[in-house]
């Protein structure tokens, strides 16, 4: 998640981390999700945030999302959950942590009508 995207939505993180994350791939479908697969890795930052802060970032509709400056990619409105994993941090320990994916999305090709 784009710190960036956070501010617009006024959630503060508090603390991010470089973490690693074996086991997914990552694609653009049209929006960005993780998928499981046994030969990659990803790697990005694990945030710190709150429930309340999760529950809010994952239910801004579509017209909120435009009005506040994040763009939404066309087609279908994409559900993500969440989804507890294990990430390897920068300086080697691990950490319990919530990955939000979406189980299924439509295909960019097919999402902008291509």
């Amino acid at each position: 998640m784009d710190r960036e995207v956070l501010r617009r939505l006024d959630i503060l993180a508090d603390a991010s981390d470089a973490a690693m994350l074996p086991g997914f791939r990552i694609e653009l479908r049209p929006r960005v999700n993780l998928y499981r697969s046994d030969r990659d890795v990803v790697y990005g930052a694990v945030m710190e945030l709150t429930h309340a802060d999760l529950a809010r970032l994952y239910g801004f509709d579509r017209d909120e999302l435009l009005a506040r400056g994040v763009t939404v990619p066309p087609g279908e409105e994409t559900v993500y959950q969440p989804d507890p994993v294990i990430v390897a941090l920068q300086h080697g320990s691990w950490c319990p942590a919530l990955c939000y994916m979406a189980e299924t999305q439509v295909p960019a090709s097919d999402a902008c009508g291509g």
